[in-house]
């Protein structure tokens, strides 16, 4: 099995790599950054699709996080990455595996049901819009290369590598062992998913053997409320943390995900628990 990873300095890439290479089923590893290639820019695209090996999968990871600004200026980036991804494509990639996000939902956005993957979309977001834009874009060119596309539609995910430290276990994790203060918004009790990125790594490794295509939610089905994150940390530390509860200034909002067809996906997968995850990013930290 031939693999292509862009983006493998990165979050997930990083952690991709790193276990992709321990495996004696992978025959080969290409590896891409913005060193090499930065897709954000004009680049050599004939050298870039003749690196390609013949039946190779891509794993595409590259793309500038909402962390870093929801704004124009980071969307015609993110927008100039696909494209250009986009136009390297050739006949010999057999697959592509592709990071989106549960942002195409809306963030803030209150469902009646359960999230799956027929659910609204809210675009309210450039981060969101620029991952729609991108499904669709590589949808249209798959189709018109016969490649074989699968969409994997990501909730907040937490690790050692999160360099962002966005609002969630990251940044409370990092908080609370540097003695910071963590702010809640309200009393942090809205509902949402957080997906260990070591589940993301294990769930990759597992698809590149299967010959599902389409579009699917990454999620467990369990959320958490962002008090219980600092509830677990006290309970590891036995100690409580200082929090400052800050004013909303947008409606509290539950996100809940019906992971039905995820477990029809990978039957049997069972995910880390927010405890379970929590502690292993101690552990590594």
């Amino acid at each position: 099995m031939n693999i292509s990873l862009f983006g493998y300095t990165g979050f997930f890439g990083k952690e991709i790599y790193n276990f992709l290479k321990t495996k004696k089923k992978i025959s080969s590893i290409s590896v891409f950054s913005s060193k090499e290639f930065n897709l954000s820019k004009k680049i050599n695209l004939k050298a870039l699709s003749k690196s390609y090996k013949k039946n190779c999968t891509i794993i595409f990871c590259s793309g500038i996080k909402k962390q870093y600004g929801d704004n124009l200026k980071i969307y015609d980036l993110n927008h100039n990455i696909i494209t250009n991804f986009a136009k390297s494509l050739n006949k010999k990639v057999k697959r592509i595996i592709y990071f989106s996000s549960a942002s195409v939902y809306g963030e803030d956005i209150p469902h009646k049901k359960k999230i799956d993957e027929n659910s609204k979309l809210f675009l309210k977001s450039y981060y969101g819009l620029n991952k729609y834009t991108s499904e669709k874009i590589l949808e249209k060119v798959s189709k018109e290369l016969g490649i074989k596309l699968l969409i994997l539609r990501l909730p907040l995910v937490y690790g050692l590598g999160d360099t962002t430290k966005g609002y969630g276990p990251s940044d409370f994790i990092n908080c609370y062992i540097n003695n910071k203060v963590i702010s809640l918004w309200g009393k942090g009790d809205e509902l949402r998913e957080f997906i260990y990125i070591k589940d993301i790594v294990k769930i990759t490794y597992k698809l590149l053997n299967s010959k599902s295509e389409g579009i699917f939610n990454i999620v467990s089905g369990r959320s958490y409320t962002f008090f219980s994150i600092i509830k677990i940390l006290n309970k590891i530390f036995s100690k409580s943390h200082k929090i400052i509860y800050k004013k909303r200034t947008k409606q509290k909002v539950d996100h809940k995900f019906n992971n039905k067809k995820f477990s029809k996906l990978l039957k049997g997968y069972k995910f880390y628990s927010l405890e379970k995850g929590i502690k292993s990013f101690l552990k590594n930290l």
